[in-house]
């Protein structure tokens, strides 16, 4: 799930949803179905953010919760998205984050399994 976060997210449709693993174009599209989106790309005089980083740390993210199935929940909220000015290089800062894992006493073939499969390198 990618969005503006907040308590009103679910119902205000800030957010889209997209399954891992995701490549760049995925990535992408996932952020342009956001209400946040055209914000991120600079509105007003401020300046966009790092678009590129952003949709790779989503293909990476999305690229670790595929290859490891131990993972049950993952969650980055808040990220920061700072832009770059002249003062500063701008960049990605995760807040907060968390990870938990599935219970010892779930085996590995009881583990999830992606709903699609990876894309071929």
């Amino acid at each position: 799930m990618f969005g503006a976060g907040g308590q009103l997210v679910e119902v205000l449709q800030y957010s889209a949803i997209a399954l891992p693993p995701l490549n760049t174009t995925l990535a992408c599209l996932m952020m342009e179905q956001t209400k946040i989106y055209k914000a991120l790309k600079g509105v007003r005089g401020r300046k966009s953010i790092d678009m590129a980083g952003l949709e790779e740390l989503l293909v990476v993210f999305s690229q670790l919760v595929a290859e490891q199935p131990g993972i049950k929940e993952i969650d980055i909220n808040p990220l920061l998205a700072i832009p770059r000015t002249p003062e500063h290089p701008g960049g990605l800062i995760a807040l907060d984050g968390r990870i938990v894992l599935h219970s010892t006493d779930v085996e590995n073939h009881q583990l999830p399994k992606l709903a699609i499969r990876p894309y071929p390198h």
